[in-house]
């Protein structure tokens, strides 16, 4: 795989399978309050995990890999 594989496509994707999961949300809601800030998301794709975390007024950066 290229580099170009994982653009927002990708990503969009990852979405569309995972996007009635949560069940995950609450523990790394919890973690990334319990780390340093701000907390660096790799891979953070559209932002499932990254949104509700934010949320949380948690200081988060996100980095997609496209």
């Amino acid at each position: 795989m290229c580099q170009s594989d994982y653009g927002i496509e990708m990503a969009t994707f990852w979405d569309l399978l995972y996007e009635n999961r949560t069940i995950d949300i609450p523990f790394y809601v919890e973690l990334a309050k319990k780390s340093f800030h701000p907390v660096l998301e790799l891979g953070c794709g559209t932002g499932r995990v990254l949104i509700p975390i934010a949320k949380e007024d948690v200081s988060i950066i996100g980095r997609p890999f496209a």
